[in-house]
């Protein structure tokens, strides 16, 4: 991804549509008419200033990478268009992941990228993850994030996370996890981390625990079942100080996994500060 350059022009209406009116950029967030709302009235008051815009050139197209709102609310100005120049910095790239990655840098004060726009962007590169929802986008791989540094001692940062989203195992596993993941009791990190960890070691062998703890569809006594009603319980009360912290929900989730290949029930219990327990492998009539 290079600036192959910048034109500071006068604007004018017809620039505005124009701009408006381009394809935008892979992970382009959806118009909203509230922010669109808000840059007007910004404009009315005198609090609206030379906006800058973005393209990116990318395999004979020229897509909008920055700008989407502004030229939208200037092209359906009605009257007293505004009396003022623009700045449109030109880039051009060899690949969308090279855009995906550049989307990110455009974050002006009251529009910053969010996490999950952000790695939207990286998701829709990939056609195979179109299916998966953009909620569970960000909380599956958050939990795959939190499981690479707390089992696998592989600290991945925030602004690195998108990265993940190139792996094919973790396309594969977010392609797994989506229906399971979208159930408000499954999507704490440390459940995700321990989804993660199970499936990335025994495969779909992983499956049958996983929709037992989603569905909370087993017996009483079972370790699917006392996982579901414990994390029923805490999505319930929403209380802090009850509550378990993601070394805790992943401790626990394994300790139930352990118990449930054992074929025995279990108390969940893990005291702070003792060693993580390592999941089993399941017996030959579950794998």
């Amino acid at each position: 991804m290079q600036q192959i350059g910048s034109d500071h022009v006068h604007l004018t209406q017809l620039l505005a549509h124009e701009f408006a009116s381009l394809p935008g950029c892979v992970g382009e967030r959806p118009l909203k008419m509230s922010r669109l709302r808000e840059l007007e009235l910004k404009l009315r008051e005198g609090r609206f200033h030379t906006p800058r815009w973005a393209t990116v050139q990318i395999d004979g197209r020229l897509l909008r990478l920055d700008g989407q709102h502004s030229s939208k609310m200037l092209a359906g100005i009605d009257d007293d268009f505004p009396k003022m120049d623009v700045d449109i910095l030109r880039f051009s790239a060899d690949s969308e992941l090279e855009v995906a990655f550049k989307f990110a840098d455009f974050d002006p004060r009251g529009s910053t990228r969010s996490s999950g726009e952000v790695i939207n962007a990286h998701a829709r590169i990939h056609e195979n993850l179109s299916a998966v929802s953009n909620n569970s986008l960000l909380r599956l791989i958050s939990g795959v994030a939190y499981a690479k540094g707390l089992v696998e001692g592989n600290l991945v940062r925030e602004f690195d996370r998108p990265r993940l989203l190139h792996d094919p195992d973790v396309q594969e596993f977010l392609l797994w996890g989506d229906s399971i993941a979208r159930e408000a009791t499954m999507k704490r990190a440390g459940i995700v981390a321990a989804m993660w960890v199970t499936w990335s070691k025994f495969g779909s062998s992983a499956t049958p625990f996983w929709l037992h703890v989603r569905d909370g569809d087993e017996e009483r006594k079972c370790a699917s079942r006392r996982l579901f009603e414990g994390l029923l319980g805490l999505a319930a009360t929403g209380s802090r100080s009850h509550d378990w912290d993601p070394r805790q929900t992943y401790a626990k989730a394994i300790l139930a996994w352990n118990a449930s290949i054992r074929k025995r029930s279990t108390r969940l219990s893990y005291r702070e500060g003792v060693q993580l327990p390592k999941p089993i492998p399941p017996t030959q009539d579950e794998a």
